[in-house]
C-alpha cells in the first residue's frame, strides 16, 4: 500500500503543495516603498488589509530622522524626509499588528550624476595651463617620467646594524677576546 504512493499520478503535486505550505513565502512583500522625487517616498500596503500605517525612520547611525507623513488612502502614506545621502531604515507597522523593516537608499543630488564632459572647456584649460588634452585613457594613465622624490627606508639598515653589533657583542663576551685589557683598565681606575 505504501509502495503504491510513489506510483500515484499526483505524487509530485502532493509534495510541491506540502512543501510550499510549510515553508515561508518570500514572494509576498507586505509594504511597497517607492521613491517619488527628492526626499519623498510612498509607502503602500500591498495586501490592502491595513487601514492605518505607523512609520518610524532612522539613519545608519541609529538617529531618528525627522519626517512628515501624509495619508493618501487607506494603507497608503506619502513620507517626506530630510536625510543625508546614504541608507535610512523604514519601520512600518499597521493596525493589524504587522511589522516590516526595510532599508532605503537616499540618493545624492542631481549635480553628482555623471554627465558628458565639456570638451571645449577641458581643451581651453589644457591650453592655458600648458597641459595636454587626451581622449584615449591609455595616454592619460601612462607612466610619468619625473619622480617627485624617493623614499629610502632606513629601518632595514638599522636592523642589520643592530644584528651585526649584537653578534659581535655575543662573540666578544663568549670568547673573552678583550676581557684581559678590560680588567686591566678597571684596575687602573
Amino acid at each position: 500500500m505504501v509502495r503504491d504512493l510513489a506510483r500515484w499520478g499526483g505524487y509530485s503535486d502532493f509534495w510541491n503543495t506540502a512543501v510550499s505550505r510549510l515553508l515561508p513565502s518570500y514572494e509576498d512583500v507586505p509594504y511597497l516603498i517607492t521613491h517619488d522625487r527628492g526626499g519623498t517616498y510612498t509607502v503602500t500596503d500591498s495586501s490592502r488589509k491595513a487601514a492605518f500605517l505607523d512609520i518610524a525612520i532612522i539613519d545608519e547611525k541609529g538617529n531618528e530622522v525627522p519626517f512628515q507623513s501624509e495619508p493618501l488612502a487607506p494603507g497608503k502614506v506619502r513620507v517626506t524626509l530630510q536625510a543625508d545621502p546614504g541608507l535610512v531604515f523604514f519601520g512600518v507597522s499597521d493596525d493589524k499588528g504587522g511589522l516590516f523593516e526595510a532599508g532605503v537608499s537616499v540618493p545624492y543630488s542631481e549635480e553628482y550624476k555623471p554627465s558628458e564632459p565639456n570638451v571645449a572647456l577641458l581643451e581651453k584649460i589644457a591650453e592655458r595651463t600648458g597641459g595636454e588634452y587626451h581622449e584615449d585613457p591609455e595616454k592619460v594613465f601612462r607612466s610619468h617620467p619625473f619622480k617627485s622624490g624617493n623614499q629610502k627606508p632606513i629601518a632595514n639598515w638599522l636592523i642589520m646594524a643592530a644584528m651585526i653589533l649584537f653578534f659581535i657583542d655575543i662573540t666578544l663576551r663568549r670568547f673573552g677576546m678583550f676581557s684581559d685589557s678590560w680588567q686591566k683598565s678597571r684596575k687602573n681606575l
